[in-house]
């Protein structure tokens, strides 16, 4: 079968808006076709469709991302800021890889030819030896051309099809060893499956990479997610420890974002360990933060926390406005799993109310 029936065939699929039709496509290049410009083509087709006019070349990411997002949501509440980041970010990988491909059209061995017809030999050398240098690294190209298209499907899969994910991740970290992003989302796939020492050696990757490249960014994203996993273990020393050289991390770069994330954990562990004012001090500060930043599901969080640090010190109306305030957030997000724990906060405000 030639490559425009592979193509027709799997644009098919693609034209029913069905997100597995691109991970069809990223298996049939993984099998030995033109990755890109395939993918490319169909995210062009289903998302830019008019009935009489050829696809629309220029792509939106935020809108792309923005759609994709809702519907690879519709079965588990997620991140949505980073999660709409790693969908910008596959989008930007087709849209790089659909240029690189149309440089390569190119026949190398046609201008060789074309080369000696002319006589000069020298040419024709210099263009076979490029391409017997090029045939010789083709084995680390193309291992590092299919793990981008693993961590694609990953990206795709994450809200909605762990397992795939998790296979894809994989996948990807095996043939790119180096890739640090795949490494991160890795680890928050086995985290999600409760897989948490799997998890904690894929920060610890993650950690070494960035060590290796001296990339702050990295090291401080690594180092608050073996926080997390501390936490999770109850082995809040390690924890807090792992969360506060986050935070000076974040402060030193200046990523409001890392400090947020940061804070909110420090507040959780304080919480836990009985320490309310410490907590309610951290919580404060996180949503400052999330506020300045707009991100709104970190703002549900923190309020949502200080609604239960104002629980347990027994001021019940300052905890139910921070709960309620929560879930108004949550509703407006549509994270199902936010607004349950909302409502199921405030309905043991109201039972010690007496208010059945």
């Amino acid at each position: 079968m030639r490559m425009q029936e592979y193509y027709n065939l799997v644009l098919e699929w693609g034209k029913q808006g069905d997100i597995q039709a691109i991970s069809v496509v990223v298996g049939l290049v993984l099998a030995g076709f033109t990755i890109i410009g395939i993918i490319y083509k169909i995210v062009k087709s289903i998302f830019f469709r008019k009935k009489d006019n050829p696809p629309v070349l220029s792509i939106d990411e935020g809108e792309l991302a923005e759609s994709l997002y809702k519907k690879l949501t519709d079965k588990q509440d997620g991140d949505k800021e980073r999660e709409i980041a790693a969908l910008k970010q596959t989008i930007k990988d087709l849209e790089a890889a659909q240029q690189e491909a149309a440089a390569a059209e190119q026949d190398q061995f046609a201008v060789a030819f074309s080369a000696l017809e002319r006589g000069e030999t020298e040419s024709a050398e210099e263009i076979f030896s490029a391409i017997a240098t090029s045939k010789e690294n083709i084995g680390i190209v193309a291992n590092k051309d299919a793990a981008r298209a693993y961590r694609n499907i990953g990206n795709l899969a994450f809200l909605h099809d762990t397992q795939k994910a998790l296979t894809a991740y994989t996948r990807a970290v095996t043939l790119d060893p180096d890739d640090a992003y795949s490494w991160n989302r890795l680890g928050h796939i086995q985290e999600r499956l409760g897989q948490l020492q799997a998890a904690k050696q894929s920060y610890k990757k993650v950690l070494a990479l960035g060590n290796q490249l001296a990339d702050k960014t990295l090291i401080a994203a690594a180092t608050g997610n073996l926080g997390l996993i501390y936490l999770t273990q109850g082995d809040l020393p390690r924890a807090e420890e792992h969360h506060r050289r986050a935070l000076a991390m974040s402060e030193e770069l200046g990523q409001k974002e890392g400090m947020a994330s940061a804070l909110g954990n420090l507040g959780l562990i304080y919480q836990t360990q009985g320490d309310l004012p410490r907590a309610e001090e951290h919580h404060r500060r996180s949503l400052t933060l999330n506020e300045e930043l707009g991100r709104k599901e970190g703002m549900a969080s923190d309020l949502g926390n200080l609604g239960l640090i104002y629980q347990n010190q027994g001021d019940l109306p300052r905890a139910e406005e921070h709960h309620r305030r929560a879930l108004a957030l949550n509703e407006e997000l549509g994270r199902k799993e936010g607004m349950a724990n909302q409502l199921g906060n405030l309905g043991v405000i109201y039972k010690t109310q007496g208010d059945l």
